[in-house]
């Protein structure tokens, strides 16, 4: 064996990540993932300067900055940074959250090239890097006297991802910008349709939940007549499946300011179900009324087993009494299923962990069915058994997306080896991953506020926000 053999050639260093803490921006880790493989490192601030006088940063491309508030008082140096990057022909994109217009208007002066805001529209780092290479037209384009301009060829596209991005400052005169959403997303059922076109959206915004709803609810038929049904399912104890449940059906219901989306959240766990807690409802004993004569259910007796939660969101809590898992029936959980969709646009069914004869009822009604797990041994059994048992049964797996909660820091070189190592002996594709947001998670539930609420900067927040645009923009894009 020779020498090269032994000690391989390094990848050469296409693109570098820099900021104060870069675990702090995970949808940019995965975009650069996707990107640029394993082309790309990162930098602190003060560490731009001498790395770009090192050999290794001859094949370099371009440099992402990514700042929120935390770093106003770095500025001066990330824009020193900046200066130097331009100085060696390095070109730079910007990412920033939370950042006022002034701040961004001139760090742009200093040298950079493309503005994206975070969290990241789907797509929005692959159209800059295009751009830069000149292979597209540029979006974003700024001056001393005008903030920002598009170009007359602006991509229509563009519009869709305004729309899911999320503005961080509220002022008048806050900086944003719309990336065209170029990859594919999975396909779901048609949303209702806006009665103005969805270029006029604007993007979602948190703000403190509304006065709540008169204890009536009172529901109207959709006008295309059938919602997306996303179901979640956690493959072993304390996976975080609930938490995925309650707060995508949050982010999905806040997902546009204007014609937001009907969201109906229906906790199927009817034993030990606790959507009731995440969110600070009371468990209703209309739900055991409703349950226990679904024939007879219309939209005065479902309505009334609902409870109004944040952003509008409609929550069928499970029932207040513990009751039996032969209850209810399938042909019960398909009733309840057809009439939701019926007046909803989106659909959550937060699933149970025991498999029930009323399981594959949910399989075929639902469009996605999210199987959440976790780097550990009982997920990885648990995932072949639930997925040979859908095989066994012919039931269909294609809307299966395996979903890894708890996923390793782009730091952790061991998890992530570990993850993918998992992947391939189970011989799944783990498509969506979640980050682990700690203790405080576990305390936001216990004091019955969602994410968007309580952890609005939270990494595990920003990527079901991140997901829950992705279906809202992808249910656009089918109904086009």
């Amino acid at each position: 064996m020779t020498s090269a053999a032994l000690y391989p050639d390094p990848q050469p260093i296409l693109a570098c990540t820099v900021s104060r803490d870069i675990e702090e921006f995970g949808l940019l880790i995965e975009d650069m993932e996707a990107e640029m493989g394993e082309h790309w490192g990162d930098l602190r601030f003060n560490e731009v300067a001498p790395f770009l006088n090192q050999p290794e940063a001859a094949s370099l491309r371009f440099l992402s900055f990514a700042i929120d508030e935390d770093d106003l008082d770095q500025l001066e140096l990330i824009a020193s940074a900046i200066q130097t990057a331009k100085h060696h022909g390095v070109q730079v994109i910007l990412v920033a959250e939370d950042i006022p217009e002034g701040h961004l208007q001139q760090l742009l002066r200093e040298g950079g090239e493309e503005y994206l805001p975070y969290p990241l529209a789907k797509g929005a780092l692959q159209g800059a890097i295009a751009r830069l290479d000149g292979t597209a037209e540029p979006l974003l384009r700024l001056d001393t006297t005008t903030r920002v301009e598009t170009s007359p060829n602006e991509d229509p596209t563009a519009a869709v991802a305004q729309a899911v991005e999320e503005a961080a400052p509220e002022d008048d005169d806050a900086v944003t910008s719309a990336e065209p959403a170029t990859s594919e997303a999975p396909m779901i059922a048609q949303p209702t349709p806006a009665e103005e076109p969805v270029a006029a959206e604007e993007p979602a915004r948190d703000t403190p939940p509304p006065q709540a709803p008169p204890a009536e609810v009172k529901l109207g038929p959709r006008s295309d007549g059938a919602g997306a049904v996303l179901a979640v399912q956690g493959l072993s104890g304390g996976c975080g499946a609930s938490t995925m449940a309650v707060n995508l059906a949050r982010e999905l219901a806040g997902a546009t300011k204007k014609n937001p989306p009907r969201v109906c959240l229906l906790d199927f766990d009817f034993q030990f179900g606790t959507t009731a807690n995440y969110l600070d409802l009371a468990q209703k004993a209309s739900v055991i009324e409703l349950l226990s004569d679904t024939e007879a259910m219309d939209d005065d007796s479902f309505a009334g087993a609902l409870h109004p939660a944040e952003a509008d969101l409609m929550v069928l809590t499970a029932p207040s009494d513990l009751i039996p898992l032969d209850f209810v029936a399938p042909e019960d959980v398909a009733r309840i299923i057809t009439l939701a969709r019926s007046r909803f646009d989106y659909v959550i069914i937060d699933m149970q962990r025991t498999i029930t004869d009323w399981t594959e009822t949910v399989l075929r009604h639902c469009d996605l069915f999210f199987a959440v797990m976790e780097i550990d041994l009982r997920s990885a059994q648990n995932c072949v058994r639930f997925r040979n048992a859908l095989l066994a049964e012919g039931l269909p797996v294609d809307k299966l997306r395996f979903v890894l909660n708890r996923a390793p820091k782009f730091s952790d070189l061991t998890g992530k080896g570990r993850m993918k190592r998992m992947s391939e002996s189970l011989g799944v594709s783990i498509e969506l991953h979640l980050p682990d947001g700690g203790k405080q998670i576990t305390q936001v539930a216990d004091q019955g506020e969602s994410l968007a609420k309580a952890l609005p900067k939270s990494p595990l927040r920003k990527a079901i926000q991140k997901l829950a645009a992705d279906l809202h923009q992808t249910a656009h894009a089918a109904q086009a």
